[in-house]
């Protein structure tokens, strides 16, 4: 987690590592104080979809697209693996 002060907002982010080659940060904008930051982190983890997120990253020909994985349950995967960071991120500051 890096937090970033610029005047009076401050700004987290969150920049999981993955055994896999993908780049994924979450960034939270104007966090006021922890109890702020956790409902903002709750906020995404609930509007995260991977299903939709996978759809995105598919072409008209069934696969992948945009240096997405060929296979849509590769695609999946990747997004299903964001999911369980946020999930296990959200607990952790719950839980700190």
């Amino acid at each position: 987690m890096k937090l970033t002060r610029e005047n009076s907002t401050v700004t987290a982010t969150f920049t999981p590592r993955f055994s896999l080659n993908k780049d994924y940060s979450l960034e939270i904008e104007d966090v006021r104080n922890y109890d702020d930051l956790c409902k903002k982190v709750r906020d995404c983890y609930e509007e995260y979809d991977p299903d939709y997120e996978t759809y995105l990253w598919i072409g008209s020909n069934g696969h992948g697209i945009n240096g997405a994985p060929y296979h849509i349950r590769d695609i999946l995967a990747d997004h299903d693996l964001i999911d369980s960071k946020l999930s296990g991120l959200l607990f952790a500051l719950r839980f700190a």
